[in-house]
């Protein structure tokens, strides 16, 4: 009997979740499944950093719902704990054997009954399915040429103290690095507008500003929910040091050198934002306000000679001119799948996971969202995945592409989505969710006050007792709107159907 073949690109969550879902639900007598990692370890992005680092999203909130191990008491992964959580992932997956390191895929090619891959140049293999989950952070962007007269700061682990670093762009790796080095460095930030920024920690409730997102709240109509909020967040960064001292205690929340600086800052990066403020990314690192006399924000490079750079303000002609000791290239990356050609594009696929007319690939790890996480979101892209490969479901159309990218045109107009798929982690996770959803399974309204995750998807009976035993963070003013939820708006989550 001849196996059908799936091959799997890249050993990040994606890549990992996709091979566990596969290896334990496909009949693996008449399956292969083989994940090619040009690198010699998985993990990704993230997974194994110095121990300073941070994660923007909870452990609570970025965990596998198919291999829970925290709750809502664990706070963030650090240093190289996810790293750890994934390895014990894989152990107890029992997919290590799937992996191929030191495997860079070179060459993919359509064929006529699926794909032909090669690598590390060698003779190429035939499969029937793909699936690409190399991920947004494939390559940096290349460097803009004033640059080349400067030192790049590249090593997370080296000690500075006393130097001016320019930081050129806003995304999460920028502000983690300013976050890294602004207490004891310059910091001048070069941008093109404002940053929207999500405080891991909540700054009225003192939090992890995850554990406030309930079902409830994110059900609101989308308009009223991100007037309300635009409103909300800008009179806490208005009135923050009233608000900081009359509802946060010490133990909760850092307070900062010069609260009054600091609230300048917020503002200016707030009010230069482009776009709504759910339509746009957030960066949910605010470490670096801290200390805001090291910290100071500006356009981009307008002249440059040799080491010395003329930045202007982001909304004014005001200039300065400054000589950096090191820059951060924070501009962001591209995503990029050269062994394809021209082949396959992330525009071309619906809700970025299936193609929108070539049934043997898919993608995993491409939906990034404005405010989330991407692991979680990955574990449904690739329940959905094997339900379309086993046949469990139908797979979305044409039609079900057009209507899909109008919608994201219409709401993402500044962002380029001929390159990422940007998207609402709640409204997206539902998406998939009816796909896959029976008409009936678990309710609970529970579900609807405690902190949001994917948890719910996957109702085994741990899941359920962990969602329903998870404490309340929201705000008991917003309590009445249950009795305004209606019973058939009530979550439901997907049924146990494993073999």
């Amino acid at each position: 009997m001849i196996k059908k073949r799936i091959c799997i690109i890249g050993a990040g969550p994606a890549g990992l979740i996709n091979l566990a879902t596969l290896t334990h639900d496909l009949n693996m007598s008449e399956w292969e499944v083989v994940l090619y990692e040009r690198s010699s370890r998985f993990g990704g992005a993230w997974a194994w950093q110095d121990s300073e680092f941070m994660s923007t999203s909870t452990k609570y909130a970025t965990q596998f719902a198919s291999f829970v191990k925290f709750s809502t008491i664990d706070g963030f992964f650090r240093g190289q704990e996810w790293g750890e959580y994934l390895t014990d992932f894989v152990k107890e997956k029992g997919i290590g054997d799937f992996i191929h390191y030191n495997s860079e895929v070179t060459l993919c090619s359509r064929t006529e009954n699926g794909w032909s891959v090669a690598v590390n140049g060698k003779e190429p293999g035939d499969f029937d399915y793909l699936i690409l989950g190399s991920g947004l952070a494939n390559r940096p962007k290349e460097q803009l040429d004033y640059m080349a007269n400067l030192e790049e700061l590249e090593s997370k682990t080296e000690k500075l103290e006393g130097k001016t670093i320019l930081i050129v762009g806003g995304g999460e790796s920028a502000i983690d690095m300013a976050a890294r080095y602004s207490k004891k460095n310059k910091i001048i930030f070069s941008l093109k507008s404002g940053i929207r920024l999500s405080p891991r920690v909540h700054p009225i409730r003192g939090v992890p500003s995850d554990y406030l997102r309930n079902e409830i709240l994110l059900r609101v109509k989308e308009t009223w929910r991100n007037y309300i909020g635009e409103k909300f967040v800008r009179g806490v960064k208005t009135f923050y040091t009233k608000i900081q001292k009359w509802t946060i205690s010490g133990d909760k929340i850092s307070l900062t050198t010069d609260e009054n600086k600091r609230r300048e800052l917020e503002l200016e990066l707030f009010n230069n934002a482009k776009d709504e403020l759910y339509n746009v990314f957030h960066t949910k690192n605010d470490d670096f306000l801290k200390y805001p006399h090291n910290v100071e924000v500006w356009g981009p490079v307008v002249d440059h000679k040799g080491s010395s750079l003329t930045l202007k303000r982001i909304s004014t002609d005001e200039t300065i001119e400054i000589q950096p000791d090191y820059f951060v290239n924070g501009i962001g990356y591209v995503s990029t799948m050269d062994y394809l050609g021209d082949q396959i594009k992330v525009a071309d696929f619906v809700y970025a996971v299936a193609h929108k007319s070539d049934p043997t690939v898919f993608l995993s790890g491409f939906a990034r969202p404005v405010i989330g996480n991407i692991p979680t979101i990955c574990e449904l892209q690739a329940r959905w995945i094997c339900d379309i490969i086993m046949e469990k479901c139908t797979r979305p159309t044409e039609a079900d592409w057009e209507r899909d990218r109008a919608k994201q045109k219409l709401k993402y107009p500044t962002i380029n989505i001929d390159a990422v798929y940007p998207t609402d982690m709640y409204p997206y996770c539902e998406t998939l969710g009816r796909r896959l959803r029976p008409p009936e399974s678990y309710r609970s309204p529970q579900m609807l006050l405690t902190p949001y995750s994917t948890l719910r998807y996957f109702p085994t009976p741990e899941n359920i007792s962990l969602v329903n035993k998870s404490p309340i963070f929201m705000p008991k003013i917003f309590f009445p709107l249950i009795w305004w939820m209606p019973k058939e708006k009530i979550h439901c989550v997907l049924p146990t159907h494993r073999k």
